[in-house]
């Protein structure tokens, strides 16, 4: 019996608790709002401008386009100020130290974006309520998906950074009457999530003072995760380089060479076109990926003129004289070989002189050296003897009398 009048107790006191909170929120209502004017900036005697604590926080990254120069992202903004008008004591009114007001009802900020590739909008504010404390402070967290525009730099494309940002203006107050201020040095991220195509390196934070309007700015910085792009367009590429090489092991005479370069030759074309698909139409500055491919294109058409050069001297009549220029171009093309041979012969005369032969007195054992005039020269005698490690004045001897 004393457990069920235990029971009833906690759940009657606990209800008194509820309906005291509600009657204190009701009355919180309708006491902080019954002549307020929402349209009213919120200050004392309005000699010092509002100062409005600004946060972002970044969820994701939607989209980068290089072509439109726009990035997308999706957060929401974090504003906290005072209102002296929506002060109370939590005592009075049942312990409620926070109600929750529609944004519509109290004074908020009007915080556009400025910097928007789309149109100009301010945040959405009729969608998030406002939470005020007992001592005025307001906190306000709108989200949306901002549009903003963004400068892209391709010249290092694939292995480009991008450097964009995100301005909030509150707009149309002036920086003498609303002040935004940013507290922190970074961008929040405790609900981001990553991008498979751009990585987030790093953020900033900056104040500063335009026309006369206090702006906040969020700086990102962009890596793009060029792996895709190695595999699919460079790793091809470099392929076709050594392909368009390897034209001159197919036999002249087969009539596959010119097919063959044509071929090379319109793969190129086609990552060409890919590229320029993917990055933006400007020539400031162009990528670098651009004068490759147009190098490599070149490369491959000249590489098509040489093997129809080829293969016309290939055909062609006997009779018909080889033009002037062509025999010129041959000249110098092979003018290092016959040098090369001309030298692999210098240095074999020099080494098959004449040799100072020792012969031997037909009656005696002891050699004589014999006169100037009568000195001669066996080359593959000689080769031989020198081959042998024990040749001696003997040997010698017995290869200039079997002479």
């Amino acid at each position: 019996m004393e457990i069920i009048k235990w029971i009833v107790f906690v759940t009657l006191h606990s209800l008194r608790i509820r309906i005291a909170v509600a009657t204190g929120n009701t009355s919180l209502h309708s006491i902080l709002l019954e002549d307020y004017e929402p349209d009213a900036r919120p200050c004392g005697h309005c000699t010092s401008p509002l100062a409005i604590s600004v946060s972002f926080y970044m969820t994701s990254l939607l989209d980068l386009d290089e072509l439109a120069g726009t990035m997308v992202t999706m957060g929401y903004v974090k504003l906290i100020w005072v209102d002296e008008r929506l002060t109370w004591r939590p005592q009075d009114h049942g312990g409620v130290s926070s109600i929750f007001v529609a944004s519509k009802r109290v004074w908020v900020p009007s915080i556009t974006l400025g910097n928007p590739s789309l149109k100009v909008t301010d945040l959405n504010k009729d969608m998030c309520p406002v939470r005020v404390l007992y001592n005025g402070t307001i906190i306000w967290m709108p989200g949306d998906v901002f549009h903003t525009r963004c400068d892209y730099d391709i010249y290092n494309y694939p292995f480009d950074h991008q450097y964009c940002y995100l301005a909030f203006v509150a707009w149309p107050y002036l920086a003498n009457e609303v002040m935004l201020v940013i507290q922190d040095k970074e961008i929040y991220l405790p609900f981001y999530q990553e991008n498979g195509e751009w990585s987030l390196v790093n953020t900033s934070t900056r104040n500063r003072v335009e026309l006369s309007m206090s702006i906040s700015e969020f700086n990102v910085h962009l890596s793009r995760r060029s792996e895709f792009f190695v595999v699919n367009v460079i790793l091809p590429i470099v392929l076709l380089c050594f392909l368009d090489c390897l034209v001159f092991l197919i036999p002249l005479d087969s009539g596959e060479r010119i097919s063959y370069s044509i071929t090379v030759l319109l793969s190129f074309a086609v990552f060409m076109t890919l590229v320029s698909d993917n990055i933006p139409k400007t020539s400031a500055p162009m990528s670098l990926l651009c004068y490759y491919l147009f190098l490599l294109f070149a490369g491959s058409v000249l590489v098509m003129i040489n093997v129809a050069v080829n293969i016309s001297l290939l055909y062609r009549e006997q009779s018909k004289p080889i033009p002037g220029i062509l025999r010129k171009v041959v000249i110098l093309s092979r003018k290092s070989k016959i040098d090369n041979i001309e030298k692999r012969n210098t240095k074999k005369d020099e080494t098959m002189k004449e040799v100072d032969v020792v012969g031997e007195d037909v009656n005696g054992d002891h050699a004589i050296e014999l006169p100037e005039s009568s000195k001669v020269v066996f080359p593959d005698d000689l080769r031989k003897a020198k081959s042998k490690s024990a040749l001696d004045g003997r040997g010698l001897k017995n290869v200039c009398a079997e002479r």
